[in-house]
């Protein structure tokens, strides 16, 4: 288990999020929030969509896309069946067996909602 979703904030609405930004009372700060923050599909595309802005408050905020290279991502349903989901966002896994020093990198379309700003409002 790499990442499990248990430090990250949810906002159901552009104005909760755009509200949170404003209150960090901090332009450098609000902007790198800003970065970490995706929208993701809480239903993961099953039914109607269940919108919410993510904004991860840990060092999975500082993951980097490696596309088809990832070696951190989600893992088959039937395996993820012993880990206990927080925030109602699956976990991600490494998906291989990593270097030491090797950077850990996700596959931003994994878990980011298609249009999902838009869909937001923002």
């Amino acid at each position: 288990l790499l990442w499990d979703g248990s430090r990250s904030a949810q906002f159901k609405d552009a104005r909760s999020f755009k509200k949170f930004l404003v209150d960090l009372n901090d332009d450098y700060l609000a902007c790198d929030a800003l970065k970490w923050s995706y929208v993701f599909d809480l239903n993961e595309g099953q039914g109607k969509p269940y919108l919410r802005i993510i904004t991860d408050l840990d060092e999975g905020a500082l993951c980097n896309s490696g596309g088809s290279s990832a070696n951190m991502g989600y893992l088959p349903v039937s395996f993820e069946q012993g880990w206990q989901r927080k925030n109602r966002i699956r976990p991600l896994f490494a998906k291989r067996d990593i270097k030491k020093g090797e950077e850990i990198l996700c596959r931003y379309g994994e878990f980011v909602a298609e249009h999902g700003w838009s869909a937001m409002g923002l």
